[in-house]
């Protein structure tokens, strides 16, 4: 067996989005998203999906899906991430390829600003 490493992320949090009053339970501050942040990252965002998927694109989609790819998927959700096995999976079937699509990037400090801005 291969030696297991947990991988710790951490990044800077502009002070304005944290709420010193709020505290999660391991002791650090709690992630506040004020409106104009959330509505400024929604102008750009692409529309959900209304109604649901068609069953019969949705096979075939997972049909045509290469081996390897059914694994690691399947895998994902015996490591209890089914959530995030779903959303690749409906993002691959429904043409949604995240960073390979068509819409560029967006920064924290370009929605940032551009909340700023939305705000005054």
């Amino acid at each position: 067996m291969g030696v297991k490493y947990d991988l710790m992320v951490s990044w800077m949090v502009p002070s304005r989005l944290c709420s010193p009053e709020l505290v999660q339970p391991g002791g650090g501050p709690v992630l506040r998203l004020d409106s104009d942040l959330l509505e400024v990252a929604a102008q750009d965002s692409p529309p959900r999906p209304s109604g649901q998927d068609d069953p019969g694109a949705l096979a075939e989609c997972i049909a045509g899906l290469p081996e390897q790819e059914k694994a690691r998927l399947l895998l994902l959700v015996a490591q209890d991430q089914g959530a995030l096995a779903k959303m690749e999976l409906l993002n691959r079937c429904r043409g949604d390829a995240g960073s390979g699509g068509s819409r560029p990037r967006r920064r924290v400090g370009t929605l940032l600003d551009a909340a700023a801005l939305h705000r005054q």
